[in-house]
């Protein structure tokens, strides 16, 4: 998923999003979100440890809210899914999700 603006009108609020995103990565998806956009992670109770600190005040503001804990990096990678602090991030979270694919596809 793709933070921004569209993640905050379409994404945040969205009821069947994260329910999908479940069903995917219970059948073995890598689920990744960039921004603003992991809020529909943290929404599905997919995010189990640590998430990269967002920039963007209101985003920072719902993930408090919602019990993020932030720490200051680019990616977190947590089992299959991926989480990147921003556009600033998308080499290294493209590089993650590519490194699991990998491994996914070893075994």
């Amino acid at each position: 998923l793709v933070g921004g603006k569209g993640a905050r009108k379409s994404l945040w609020d969205d009821p069947i999003v994260p329910q999908i995103l479940t069903d995917h990565y219970r059948s073995g998806s890598i689920i990744g979100a960039l921004g603003s956009a992991i809020i529909v992670l943290m929404r599905a109770s997919l995010i189990l440890g640590e998430i990269p600190l967002l920039q963007e005040g209101l985003a920072k503001k719902k993930l408090e809210a919602l019990g993020a804990v932030c720490i200051d990096t680019l990616v977190t990678s947590e089992e299959r899914v991926v989480l990147g602090q921003g556009a600033n991030a998308v080499k290294k979270f493209s590089q993650t999700i590519r490194d699991l694919i990998k491994v996914k596809n070893v075994f």
